[in-house]
């Protein structure tokens, strides 16, 4: 190639790029003024409950044979949180007080669990206080709380609970069943499943809970339980609202706070 034609192709190349060059500045100050929106997804939640139910008082001969049946009512008030100390684990808690004319079923309860959730396989250990529903002796009991999970952790999974933290104190003794979604606190959740449900003399029945967000701010919460006793049910319905902390922030940024790059 002679130097004649060396020129002749640059130019050549000049008379294309220039086009696309002059519109270079442009490109830059319109990608710079695009909004940069970080998404922080929910990181806690803080809900009250209120509720009541009832469970019995029942003794059974050695032949198995009903000798004496008593019904206990209760109402329960209870605050319920959860928040994330990293992206797999968390902290569930909850605390409130169940009042009763009955002193076995009268006084505060808590329980507090670390628990750790990996896409197909979760786990949790804590402790869990309440009355111990001992018809003749109205101490405070502790248990130990424990959570298991396998299966989709955000979709439909096998759960089993020993004393989860609920609004009903230690009312829920273990219970087994199929639950959706244990981790994205802005989306609906679910837990249906066999219950040992009520005091030592309690029965086997039907657990429940959903969540059901109304805004990026704000959901719905629901438990129930339902178990036949010896001659009364056990039973227990709770409602209330839950408050999401956390949520996506979008951060506005344009030339007037950031400085234009030097071309």
């Amino acid at each position: 190639m002679t130097r004649h034609h060396s020129l002749h192709l640059r130019a050549m190349l000049s008379r294309a790029l220039t086009p696309s060059l002059r519109y270079r500045g442009m490109l830059v100050l319109v990608i710079w003024q695009v909004p940069v929106q970080p998404v922080i997804g929910p990181d806690g939640s803080l809900g009250f409950m209120l509720g009541g139910g009832s469970d019995e008082h029942a003794e059974v001969s050695c032949e198995g044979d009903l000798i004496r049946s008593e019904r206990v009512q209760y109402r329960v008030a209870a605050v319920e949180a959860d928040y994330s100390l990293t992206p797999l684990v968390r902290v569930d808690a909850s605390a409130g007080f169940m009042g009763s004319d009955a002193g076995s079923h009268n006084g505060g309860f808590g329980t507090v669990q670390l628990r750790a959730d990996w896409k197909s396989i979760g786990a949790g250990l804590g402790v869990a206080l309440s009355p111990a529903f001992d018809e003749f002796d109205s101490r405070t009991t502790a248990w130990p709380s424990i959570y298991l999970r396998a299966g989709s952790k955000e979709g439909l999974h096998l759960r089993g609970d020993l004393f989860p933290p609920t609004a009903f104190a230690g009312q829920h003794i273990a219970r087994l069943g199929l639950g959706y979604n244990s981790v994205l606190r802005d989306q609906g959740s679910g837990f249906i499943g066999v219950v040992g449900a009520g005091s030592d003399e309690g029965g086997t029945g039907v657990a429940a809970e959903l969540a059901l967000p109304l805004s990026n701010r704000f959901a719905l919460s629901v438990e129930g339980h339902y178990a036949g006793g010896e001659a009364h049910p056990i039973a227990g319905l709770a409602a209330g609202g839950r408050f999401i902390l956390g949520s996506t922030q979008p951060v506005n940024t344009s030339l007037r706070d950031r400085p234009v790059p030097a071309h």
